[in-house]
Parts: C-alpha cells; sequence; structure tokens
C-alpha cells in the first residue's frame, strides 16, 4: 500500500487510556497496547483492556500479537503496490491483454473496491497508481533521493517546482480505467486477475494500468487484525493501522468515572478529528464502538505551486489532485474497509454528489463533512466541536 492515502489526519485520545490499574467488580484491568513499523510504511498499533492478572493472559495476549504481526506480514506482501513480490506488484508489471493468478485475501479487497468505484461512479478509483506517482505521493517518494528510481516523468527540481508535463497527465488518466481489472476464476478455482482494454506510448515508453489497493486495503487490514483480537477473548480495544483505519472493539468504562462520563462514553471511544486549517489543533471529537473509523483529507499530503494546494488525493477524471468543497471526510460504520474507500471517494466528489452519495448509500454510516468554509454537513450527532 502506498501510505501517502492519509497522513496523521485524527487521532485518538490516549491520555483517556490511564496506564494505573482499575478496580472494579471484573478484576484487575490493565491496558496493553504494542505497535509496529514494519508494515505498510507505517504504524500498526493494537490497544486491549483485560485482568492480566489472571493465569494465561499475558500468554495469551503474546500469541494474539504473533499472529497478528504475522497477518500484517502476509496481507502487506499479498496488497501492497510497493511489494515486487506481491498480488498487487506483480499485476502492475503486466501489460494490457495479460493476467496472473491471485490470493484470496486480495481477491476480496478487490471486489470491495471494485464495489466501491462502481456504486461511487469512479470517485473511489485504485487505478489511480500512476497518476499517484506523477503527483509524487507513491511510495517511490518515501525512499531517500539516492536510491529513488528515476521515471521519465519526473520534475527537476522535485515536485513543488513545477507541474507534470500534461501529456502525462491526459495519457495516465486514460489509464486509470478500473473496469479493464477483470477478476474471474479458472478451472481449478484459482482467481485470476486479468488487465483489459490497452497501453498508452507517450515519448516511445509503454505505460500499462497500474493500481493501488491502499486506499481500501488498510481499513481491511484493520477488521481482519480485529476478527484474531475477538477470537482471542478480548472485548476492549482497538486497531489502528496508519493513525488514519481503525477498527474499533468497545472502549473500557472506569468505574471512577462520573455519571455523565459514563453515560457520553458507554464505551465509546473518543476520536479527535484534525483541523484541516490549523495542523496543531483538533477540530472536533466523534465517538464510536464496535466499528470501522477513517477519515481522508485535502490538507495532510500537499505541495503548492502558484499559489495552488495540490494534494495526495487524485480526481481519475480530470488527472489532477482533488480541489473542491470538501476538504475532510469522517466515516465510522459497520467496517474499516469501507469506511477507508468511502472517505477519498467523498473528497473527491463535489458537495452536491456527497450529498446524493450520503443519502442513497451511507444509510448505515455516520459521515461527518468538513468543508473549505469550515462548515460541517452530517448525518449524525455523535460528535461535539473543539473550542
Amino acid at each position: 500500500m502506498s501510505g501517502q492515502k492519509k497522513g496523521l489526519i485524527f487521532l485518538f485520545v490516549f491520555s483517556l487510556i490511564p496506564a494505573f490499574l482499575f478496580c472494579s467488580p471484573r478484576g484487575e484491568i490493565t491496558v496493553r497496547r504494542k505497535a509496529t513499523m514494519a508494515y505498510f510504511g507505517t504504524v500498526s498499533q493494537v490497544v486491549v483492556y483485560d485482568n492480566f492478572s489472571r493465569r494465561g493472559a499475558l500468554e495469551n495476549w503474546e500469541k494474539c500479537w504473533n499472529e497478528i504481526t504475522a497477518l500484517l506480514a502476509d496481507l502487506e506482501t499479498k496488497l501492497s503496490a510497493a511489494r515486487a513480490d506481491g498480488d498487487i506488484g506483480r499485476f502492475n508489471t503486466l501489460n494490457a491483454g495479460s493476467s496472473i493468478a491471485i490470493n484470496q485475501e486480495t481477491a476480496e479487497v478487490f471486489l470491495l473496491a471494485k464495489e466501491l468505484y462502481e456504486i461511487s461512479g469512479a470517485a473511489f478509483n485504485p487505478a489511480v497508481f500512476l497518476l499517484t506517482d506523477l503527483w509524487c505521493y507513491s511510495p517511490r517518494f518515501m525512499l531517500p533521493i539516492q536510491s529513488r528510481p528515476v521515471m521519465p516523468y519526473d520534475r527537476t527540481g522535485g515536485p513543488a517546482a513545477a507541474l507534470p508535463d500534461e501529456k502525462y497527465i491526459q495519457a495516465f488518466a486514460r489509464l486509470a480505467d478500473f473496469n479493464h481489472c477483470v477478476l474471474s476464476t479458472d478451472d481449478t478455482g484459482r482467481f485470476i486477475l486479468a488487465k483489459t482494454g490497452s497501453d498508452e506510448i507517450v515519448d516511445g515508453q509503454k505505460y500499462s494500468l497500474q493500481i493501488d489497493l491502499g486506499g481500501i486495503g488498510k481499513g481491511y487490514v484493520a477488521e481482519k487484525a480485529a476478527e484474531v483480537l475477538v477470537r482471542y477473548g478480548y472485548q476492549y480495544g482497538l486497531v489502528n493501522i496508519g493513525a488514519s483505519s481503525f477498527q474499533l472493539l468497545e472502549r473500557y468504562t472506569d468505574n471512577n468515572e462520573t455519571p455523565e462520563e459514563i453515560l457520553l462514553n458507554a464505551g465509546f471511544w473518543p476520536v479527535n478529528i484534525r483541523s484541516p486549517f490549523d495542523r496543531s489543533a483538533n477540530f472536533l471529537t466523534a465517538y464510536g464502538k464496535n466499528e470501522g473509523v477513517s477519515t481522508s483529507g485535502t490538507y495532510e499530503h500537499y505541495y503548492i505551486i502558484e499559489n495552488r494546494r495540490y494534494s495526495h488525493i487524485i480526481d481519475t477524471k480530470t488527472g489532477y489532485p482533488a480541489d473542491g468543497e470538501i476538504v475532510s471526510a469522517s466515516v465510522i460504520g459497520p467496517g474499516a474497509a469501507w469506511a477507508d474507500a468511502v472517505t477519498t471517494a467523498l473528497c473527491v466528489m463535489s458537495l452536491t454528489e456527497a450529498r446524493q452519495f450520503l443519502e442513497n448509500h451511507l444509510q448505515n454510516y455516520q459521515v461527518i463533512l468538513i468543508l473549505s468554509d469550515g462548515s460541517i454537513i452530517s448525518n449524525t450527532t455523535r460528535y461535539r466541536l473543539l473550542p
């Protein structure tokens, strides 16, 4: 996965996760956290509450963490566009008219992505990878300059020196057609991912459609890791992939909290949404439990050329970064993968399109949109503005 889809757009209020013991009829409840930077080019964190004084509780936690890290390693290989040995990395090397066999997990994520692509009118589009690379937001640009592969379309002086050449923008926009990615099964039951359509030639160089499932894959990973937590018996906790894709269990409620606090939280995790207008401040707090949470925004990763901001969220219909009224989209709902993809789509849509999409497809999700003028559009009251 690219690791560039979203940055630290929102943070959990971890000050509400004390390190001391809670005394309750359920036993001495403590919190345990583990994190790694080894996968997806970002932080992956797991937080759980349990009575760790019970016999075998610590061993259970270690086994659970080991299984989660093995899961992270496996899914990174299968889903990351940055892994040449993985399903997506291998697919991206193909020319039009070729196909490869892929794993079941990759097929699951692909089908979710295809569904969102279709109902969003291509606002969510995994076939964006070449445009992402052209605008300097792909995994290639996370590498040190001295070890970074050079492409014919790279700009002298770096991203902010000049806009990409228009001939590449238009060629890569034509290639960004996710309908030319076709999933089927063969006679043995294997999943086959084919690349149809045609390639593009620019200055004698052939370019083929390339995809990036990072816009939905991190949420999928968070969901699967949370399933491991539940299987190991944890009721309270969360999984955080990249500080932007979360799958929540319940939040443990301290008996020392006031009745008002217990009523407000009721097992919900408080989620701070960062301000699009002041990167050092938070804009609002939302709440979720037993749900997926994701936020995207056009304000976290960007550069400025001639007083215009060019963000990391690309509109494949134009080939240019999204530049609409919606500067931040947060989604809380049944699954982190779906929430992950929806937030990207909403940032690409016009305000009219987003309102219609909310009404037609997001009845079971809590959605909070922050607009460029600072106003909010939402279908939920499950948040509070911060001073």
